[in-house]
């Protein structure tokens, strides 16, 4: 039976037509979608790529604690644009933000903060959301961020290190030294001076310490920092690691051999007592790689094993400098001075500003000290020079005083910088904080808490006519400066630019103890007692007293020229002077930019 209505040939044409329409319609969205979806995660990816290169050199240009964020936009707008991106065309846009980086929930985020530690770079772009339908769908922004951080980080050291050693200076880093560790050393001014320019690293030192079993694999600064370890180990590890850098341990040796023939080998240093690492931020082969120079690790270390005690140290010099010295004592003077470690120095690594707290990241200090060395007097009608000058030919002055000073901590801290080290330009400038500690002086008897005793006689052709005995003590004022900041300017494209040292002005003990007790002691606190045919007088301290005048004024560049000679080498042996915080930066290591976000 046929169909009573047959489909026609040309309906079914029809239809297909549509269906292909159809079909084909959807095929051209589909392509077109496709093509945009593509367009638009290749535009991301290029804006992507470029901030990830924005970022990397804005931490290139930016020092924590430097440069404000508009001055890195500036810096990086050259980049962009010969990479395709204008900043200044109007669907472009660029921001710089300066903050830090903070894991909340295992993912890193970027923060604004006072603290600046990382440098976040926001570019954005404004394109057709689909090229088939740009008058139908709206622009869409594109977003890329990039986050870089980059630290530079330096060594410091309060105090002066001895950039360089003459024969005098490394007789008294004998005598120091060899009172630190209870043996007598002679090295030579060639020897310390390759204790100082043999720097080595503290991951040279690490790796050494981790090759005795001293430090687990993989340690670095921070591990090296809280290790305890005796004398030896440490001295071997240093002599093992100025080898393998080219350097000469034979110094190193000689110090070992007088520590073990002193029994003092075996003392136990705490080398978180002289490493002060910024450890929030300081990467492990950034801060491995910062250089420390061995004398001051071996000073340090040595004042260390020693903190808490008292050790006598033996100084003698040529008085030909000081003809009232000479006149006294001979030709040398021979002086024990007693030193006591309060504190020991620290070596600072880390970067520079502050934190949120307004507290420096990286501070370094000087060791407090206790020293004193006693001053036998015994001169009168006969005496030669300057002397019989000041005291004429009737008295004859007997006594024994003692001068003694206490220093406390002097601090430095790596400040700011304002000229950061770029590719090209390697000009570096910065500013180190100093504080410097109080420091005393007195004059006393040998006993703490007792004054010092002279017995003047008034003779007449040799006949002793009166006998008046002084009692000498008081302290001494000495200025101690102020806070300050020290201006470092350093070219780190030539090799000797580090270490560098630089202080602020300064006098010398010795001269704030002339200083204090001249002008007829009119600066000593505590004063004068005298008794006359042994009772009771009152003698002014001031010019009114004749007798009074010319002792102090006699008494001034007595004592002040046994402390040029005896305390003044001891104190610049040990990185302290007064007035002032010397500094010096060991090393400074820049870092690489490295993208985090």
């Amino acid at each position: 039976m046929r169909d009573a209505s047959p489909v026609r040939i040309s309906q079914q044409h029809g239809a297909i037509v549509i269906s292909t329409a159809v079909l084909m319609g959807a095929i051209l969205l589909f392509v077109a979608l496709a093509v945009d979806t593509g367009r638009l995660y290749y535009e991301k990816r290029i804006l992507q790529q470029q901030a990830d290169l924005a970022a990397i050199q804005a931490a290139q240009l930016y020092c924590s604690g430097f440069d404000s964020a508009d001055t890195v936009a500036a810096g990086i707008r050259d980049t962009l644009i010969d990479h395709g991106f204008n900043p200044d065309a109007t669907e472009n846009s660029l921001a710089v933000n300066l903050g830090t980086l903070a894991v909340n929930n295992n993912r890193r985020e970027f923060t604004g903060s006072a603290e600046f530690q990382s440098v976040q770079v926001v570019l954005s772009r404004t394109v057709a959301s689909s090229l088939f339908a740009g008058s139908v769908f709206n622009n869409i922004t594109l977003t890329a961020t990039g986050v870089a951080e980059r630290d530079l980080i330096a060594t410091l050291s309060a105090g002066n290190a001895l950039l360089s050693v003459d024969s005098d200076q490394s007789a008294v880093l004998n005598s120091v030294l060899g009172g630190l560790l209870g043996s007598s050393i002679n090295l030579s001014a060639a020897s310390y001076q390759g204790l100082i320019d043999g720097a080595i690293t503290f991951g040279e030192l690490t790796a050494e310490l981790t090759s005795a079993g001293l430090l687990a694999a993989g340690a670095g600064l921070d591990d090296l920092s809280n290790l305890n370890l005796s004398l030896s180990e440490l001295l071997n590890a240093l002599g093992n690691a100025i080898t393998l850098s080219g350097g000469s341990s034979a110094a190193i040796n000689d110090i070992l051999n007088a520590a073990i023939a002193a029994g003092s080998s075996a003392e136990t240093i705490d080398l978180g007592n002289i490493l002060q690492v910024d450890d929030d931020y300081v990467g492990n082969d950034q801060a491995d790689d910062s250089e420390v120079t061995p004398l001051q690790l071996v000073t340090a270390s040595l004042m260390d094993i020693n903190l808490g005690d008292t050790i006598s140290v033996n100084i003698a010099t040529a008085t030909s400098s000081l003809p009232i010295i000479q006149d006294l004592f001979g030709s040398t003077l021979n002086q024990t001075v007693e030193l006591s470690i309060n504190s020991v120095p620290t070596i600072a690594v880390g970067r520079f500003g502050y934190d949120a707290l307004g507290l420096p990241r990286t501070s370094a200090r000087t060791a407090a000290l206790d020293l004193a060395t006693s001053v036998n007097l015994n001169f009168g009608p006969g005496s030669s020079g300057a002397l019989n000058a000041l005291l004429g030919t009737l008295l004859t002055v007997n006594g024994d005083i003692t001068v003694a000073t206490s220093t406390a901590e002097n601090e430095a801290w790596l400040d700011q910088i304002s000229q950061c080290p770029r590719l090209l330009s390697r000009q570096f400038d910065f500013t180190v904080g100093t504080s410097p500690g109080v420091l005393s002086a007195e004059l006393r008897g040998a006993n703490p808490g007792d004054p010092a005793n002279l017995s003047v006689d008034l003779s007449l052709l040799g006949l002793g006519l009166v006998r008046t005995t002084l009692e000498v003590e008081g302290s001494l004022p000495i200025a101690n400066g102020s806070d300050s900041s020290i201006a470092f300017s350093l070219d780190l494209s030539q090799p000797d630019a580090l270490p560098s040292e630089e202080g602020s002005a300064s006098t010398t003990l010795s001269g704030a103890i002339s200083n204090g007790i001249d002008s007829a002691g009119n600066s000593l606190v505590g004063g004068i007692s005298a008794r006359l045919l042994g009772f009771p007088i009152s003698l002014s301290t001031g010019n009114q007293n004749t007798l009074t005048n010319n002792l102090l004024t006699a008494l001034a560049p007595i004592l002040g020229g046994v402390a040029e000679l005896a305390l003044d080498p001891v104190l610049e042996a040990l990185g302290l002077a007064v007035g002032e915080v010397r500094v010096q930066i060991l090393d400074v290591e820049e870092g690489r930019s490295e993208l985090m976000l």
